[in-house]
């Protein structure tokens, strides 16, 4: 006999889905690229471009998580269904109560996580901004 309630969760999309994604730093060439190619406006003077230069670059190195080049480490989802956790920082032996999708690539989890969204969520599905962006 099959599980029924199983069934229906895999046949019925969720009615909403929070995510929350967890990035490491960028690579320190990346970094520095975004440090060297910061615009400036046109109307400042060229000693206020120095002083918060030093300024943009230090924000920068301490944010560079949230550059375009940071990889993404883990995908925290939460759906009225279930709670799954996709990594890609190898096996692991977490010990809670959600799915674990371990995976030894970042490339590998997001694949994972595209089949899982693919079948989860819909254009009924409600998203969740669980942390704000900066």
């Amino acid at each position: 006999m099959f599980n029924q309630a199983k069934v229906f969760q895999l046949l019925t999309p969720a009615k909403f889905v929070a995510l929350d994604i967890e990035t490491g730093n960028a690579p320190s060439e990346a970094v520095e690229n975004a440090v060297e190619n910061w615009k400036t406006p046109k109307n400042w003077k060229p000693e206020t471009v120095e002083n918060k230069r030093a300024e943009m670059a230090e924000k920068k190195r301490d944010k560079a998580a949230l550059l375009d080049a940071s990889p993404i480490l883990c995908i925290a989802c939460r759906t009225d269904h279930n709670s799954t956790i996709f990594h890609s920082m190898g096996e692991t032996d977490l010990k809670i109560n959600w799915t674990v999708s371990d995976h030894e690539s970042e490339q590998e989890m997001l694949i994972k996580f595209r089949t899982w969204a693919d079948s989860t969520i819909t254009t009924d599905t409600v998203t969740l901004q669980t942390t704000p962006l900066n």
